[in-house]
């Protein structure tokens, strides 16, 4: 301590007194907001200078006053296997992560700071974590009725001798409400410049119906003015006029207008009186606030993302609905995306 009270007090660099102070006062106790305080470190700088002068601390240790100076190049230090492994569960212990945590965590229990992230992400990869984006879910969502729901695998069993040979046509049918601020995302620019994007009306919209073949991929969609009981049956007519001779099966989510008085009478008139296994058209719910479970929801949001990419060539809402509906009449659903049961089981 004596060597360094005299580097302090003879030290003519500013920059080597203030490493030195820092290593000075974490070695007698201080904290780190008392450091930052001291040092009149600003609190959005504080973290990575603290860092910094851990370093520091670590060369001092190891190699006196010398390492203190500007240019001195020491010894890395790194996390033994023992202490990776501890950094490791403690990873697994948590209920949600982030690098600064992370860094404080070493920085805090073993006085080691990486200078490199890429240190930091190895750790969370090894620790079973990976950077992903946070998908949506409803508070609702029910997962035991979502496991429950077995009726569609049971059909879909049942009817395989007619399904696969297409004398049974199976449709995940879904609506979209395209609107003008859907083509609104990221895109490379300036970056001195915002992106803007010339949108009159952010609230110009168009809704979609689609159902997809569940077998092959291949996509039905028409344009109504909105979503509801009327437009529903007249989709459905859609779909069984491109299909005059099969059997339809159609799997569909639980909106209040596909079990209206209007669109039950319509089944009715197709079925008539037959019985269930002779029905020409067959409609199955999905497990309610599940919208994962449908296919077609793959499909609106390529879309979507396809539209956004090109947001700097759509000037008005009619160009926009232009790329949509071109995208969609040739798009066909990798077959990674449909199986006869891992999406509904």
């Amino acid at each position: 301590m004596d060597e360094l009270n005299q580097f302090i007090d003879t030290c003519l660099d500013s920059r080597e007194t203030k490493h030195a102070l820092a290593v000075k006062m974490t070695l007698e106790g201080f904290t780190h907001q008392q450091i930052m305080n001291i040092l009149q470190v600003s609190s959005g700088f504080c973290y990575a200078q603290l860092s910094v002068y851990t370093k520091w601390k670590q060369a001092f240790l190891l190699s006196g006053v010398n390492a203190l100076k500007l240019g001195y190049k020491g010894k890395t230090l790194y996390l033994s296997d023992l202490e990776k492994q501890q950094v490791i569960q403690w990873l697994k212990q948590q209920n949600y992560w982030n690098l600064e945590e992370l860094e404080a965590y070493i920085l805090d229990t073993f006085n080691i700071v990486y200078s490199a992230k890429s240190s930091y992400y190895n750790l969370l990869h090894e620790a079973g974590l990976s950077w992903q984006k946070a998908q949506v879910t409803h508070p609702l969502k029910d997962p035991e009725k979502v496991a429950l729901k077995k009726e569609i695998c049971q059909y879909l069993e049942a009817n395989r001798v007619s399904i696969e040979p297409g004398k049974t046509v199976v449709y995940c049918v879904d609506q979209c409400h395209l609107v003008s601020g859907d083509i609104c995302g990221y895109a490379w620019g300036k970056t001195n410049e915002i992106i803007k994007v010339p949108i009159k009306n952010i609230k110009d919209r168009q809704t979609y119906y689609g159902a997809i073949n569940y077998v092959t991929g291949r996509l039905i969609v028409k344009p109504y003015s909105s979503g509801n009981s009327q437009n529903t049956i007249q989709f459905i007519k859609a779909i069984k006029a491109i299909n005059p001779n099969q059997k339809i099966m159609v799997i569909w989510d639980g909106e209040s207008y596909h079990n209206r008085d209007d669109s039950r009478k319509n089944l009715h008139q197709v079925n008539g009186d037959k019985p269930e296994q002779e029905w020409l058209i067959y409609c199955i719910k999905l497990a309610p606030y599940a919208p994962e479970q449908n296919p077609i929801e793959a499909v609106w949001l390529q879309v979507k993302n396809f539209l956004r990419k090109v947001c700097h060539l759509l000037k008005i809402f009619k160009i926009i609905k232009w790329p949509f509906e071109l995208f969609l009449s040739h798009f066909v659903l990798h077959s990674s995306h449909l199986s006869m049961y891992s999406t509904f089981s």
